[in-house]
């Protein structure tokens, strides 16, 4: 009995399947997300978030890390 045998007798189909309407139902999900009105601000504040240079923001995590420039590093108090 050779490989190829055990293999196409084991009716392994319906994984594909499976995993396509995984895919599918994910995709639609995302296509939802994306045209919903209501994330629609969310959206709009990354539309230019590439091109703005004056907002500085902080990296999550540890907010007294001095590691990381802050907003107002070049200001004297």
């Amino acid at each position: 009995m050779r490989l190829s045998e055990i293999m196409s007798n084991m009716g392994l189909t319906s994984y594909a399947e499976v995993g396509l309407l995984i895919f599918f139902g994910v995709f639609i999900a995302v296509v939802f997300r994306v045209y919903n009105k209501k994330y629609e601000p969310e959206y709009e504040a990354a539309r230019f978030m590439p091109l703005d240079d004056e907002l500085v923001r902080m990296p999550r995590g540890n907010v007294a890390d001095s590691s990381f420039p802050s907003a107002d590093a070049g200001e004297e108090q």
